[in-house]
């Protein structure tokens, strides 16, 4: 899982900076498997029993801000 979770951070990170110098088709590969990767770690933390709902509950949160910060930060290097 630890594999997992350093793949989604390099395409979390680096395709979406690629929106200034790919095409399209390499960017939708990189965002699906990051929105996989991601669905398949929170599946797997869900199945440990131990953790608590405020941990699951940032660590969905964190994810999503590891989703959307890229796209944000290209967003406004183009405006």
């Amino acid at each position: 899982m630890l594999l997992a979770g350093a793949i989604s951070q390099l395409f979390g990170w680096i395709m979406p900076f690629g929106l200034l110098y790919w095409s399209s088709p390499i960017i939708t590969l990189g965002v699906a498997t990051t929105i996989c990767l991601y669905v398949a770690r929170l599946v797997w933390d869900r199945s440990i029993k131990f953790q608590s709902i405020a941990w699951k509950l940032s660590f969905a949160i964190s994810s999503i801000g590891n989703l959307l910060l890229p796209f944000l930060i290209v967003w406004l290097l183009e405006k």
